[in-house]
């Protein structure tokens, strides 16, 4: 198994994976293995638990990669992940547990969620919409 890890594009809200055929193209001819999964866009527990699903049934360590939506998106699904390498936000909302999209400028937090992808919370598994991986993950932020 190798240790470099699968860089996954996860787009925003008014976009989609085809986006992403260029920058694919140019990873992979520097020998990266690269996804680019749909954003369902149903809201973001939904769409948080769905590329954590996805991006679980990929063998070894994992580099998400989130644009615009997409970064609100992978900071809530990065704890779900057992093996993320780190996340990388382009022009993305980089989120903090418990914040919103529309409530940034607010400041404003939704309710801790109690749904998860691994079981019931309290019981060894990870919570969608909780904290942000607490094992110093690197993070890098580009754009404005």
């Amino acid at each position: 198994m190798s240790t470099t890890p699968t860089v996954v594009l996860v787009h925003g809200a008014f976009a989609d994976a085809s986006g992403y055929r260029g920058v694919i193209t140019r990873l992979q001819a520097e020998g990266l293995a690269v996804r680019a999964p749909m954003n369902p866009l149903r809201g973001l527990a939904f769409d948080a638990d769905a590329i954590a699903r996805y991006t679980t049934s990929i063998e070894g360590p994992v580099l998400l990669v989130g644009h615009s939506y997409g970064g609100a998106v992978i900071s809530q699904a990065a704890p779900l992940v057992k093996d993320v390498a780190g996340l990388v936000f382009l022009s993305a909302f980089a989120l903090d547990a418990g914040l919103v999209v529309l409530g940034l400028g607010a400041g404003q937090r939704h309710p801790p969620r109690r749904r998860t992808l691994h079981g019931e919370a309290g019981r060894g598994s990870r919570r969608v919409g909780g904290r942000r991986p607490s094992s110093g993950l690197p993070t890098l932020t580009t754009g404005g």
